[in-house]
């Protein structure tokens, strides 16, 4: 199985049922699984001829915050076998160009408030032969001098997309990634040095996500659960591994990242999260922030997933009991999937791994 096929599975099964909640322009707007399918078919029609991709030979790059946007474009590339280079936002401009560089992503999903970066670093890039703004407004198609410029929106909505989308002559249709395909190029943070490439196939993705699926299902978390993912997207697995898996276990999924502690809370309350992954420092500071606001009866987190930084049991204990919530404690690194490898479980005494997908050396 690949994410492309559960995705298909889904829309098929439960069309109408609720597969994204976001909040944008001052409102909430929810898509089902119908409705992402058909956007994600829509992109892949237009990338796919506009920008003759060559699937299982060229990689794109997607830098953006999380939201409808990125989800569509990851899935419309590497559901047809086009490996994908996600890109943390706030990356410096050298760590930008050195992973397009060493990627060859020959396309960048983006927006407007990296045009600077971008038209910086467009004239060292051999590979890249277009740039795509998700919200590209009145930005002109030659605003990047040489490498052209396109309009996310524009592109889903040019009647010929339209046309190929609805099913004739589709190149999504066609193009089907194999479980062995690249679905994603992934960069460790760098943190001690230049960061390790990590590819993964389609089939990488689909046991990381029935990975991680299990130890939601070791914390007690269902399909009935609603969690908010607060770890970043990007160069960095977690975000990424916490959404895979919590849509493999069929969990309803408010994608937040990280920050943005105002709306994280509005989110929390106002979507009725109910499972809480973050790292332990920003557990802490969000229990600090509910305390002070007043918000604990209005919050409906019982579990949360914890991992990323190293915490003790005082911390764990004060998390817990200001937040009213079991505390499960996640592993995993970059280079053995990312995490969702192990799990701690309700009698905390250690951690659980799936000795089906790894071995632990001693």
């Amino acid at each position: 199985m690949t994410i492309r096929s559960y995705l298909e599975k889904f829309a098929q099964e439960t069309p109408q049922a609720t597969a994204l909640r976001y909040f944008e322009a001052k409102d909430w707007h929810a898509r089902s699984w119908a409705d992402f399918l058909a956007g994600v078919r829509a992109v892949a029609e237009a990338y796919g001829p506009h920008f003759a991709l060559r699937p299982r030979a060229e990689n794109v790059a997607l830098m953006l915050p999380n939201g409808p946007e990125w989800m569509e474009a990851y899935l419309a590339c590497s559901g047809a076998g086009v490996g994908v280079v996600p890109l943390d936002p706030k990356l410096h401009s050298a760590e930008v160009e050195y992973i397009l560089k060493d990627s060859g992503a020959v396309v960048v999903t983006t927006d407007k408030a990296h045009l600077d970066l971008m038209r910086l670093i467009a004239p060292n890039l051999p590979d890249l032969r277009a740039v795509v703004l998700v919200d590209a407004g009145e930005v002109g198609p030659d605003a990047l001098g040489d490498v052209p410029l396109f309009d996310y929106v524009a592109l889903k909505s040019d009647p010929e997309t339209v046309r190929r989308a609805a099913g004739h002559e589709a190149w999504y249709g066609t193009h089907v990634a194999q479980e062995e395909d690249v679905a994603s190029i992934i960069y460790t943070s760098g943190t001690t040095g230049k960061p390790v490439i990590i590819p993964y196939t389609q089939k990488d993705v689909d046991d990381w996500a029935t990975q991680f699926a299990r130890c939601y299902a070791m914390a007690g978390v269902t399909n009935r659960d609603r969690v908010q993912i607060t770890p970043g997207y990007g160069l960095w697995t977690a975000g990424i591994g916490f959404q895979n898996g919590a849509e493999k276990l069929g969990a309803m999924v408010i994608p937040m990242g990280p920050g943005n502690t105002d709306k994280q809370l509005q989110m929390m309350v106002d979507l009725g999260s109910t499972v809480l992954c973050s790292t332990s420092s920003y557990a802490l500071l969000l229990a600090e922030e509910i305390e002070a606001r007043g918000l604990r009866d209005k919050i409906k987190l019982r579990k949360g997933v914890i991992g990323s930084e190293r915490w003790g049991e005082k911390m764990r204990k004060r998390i817990s009991d200001e937040l009213g919530i079991e505390l499960y404690d996640i592993y995993g690194l970059t280079e053995i999937y990312g995490p969702g490898i192990g799990i701690s479980c309700k009698y905390d005494c250690g951690m659980h791994y799936w000795d089906d997908y790894i071995y632990i050396e001693i």
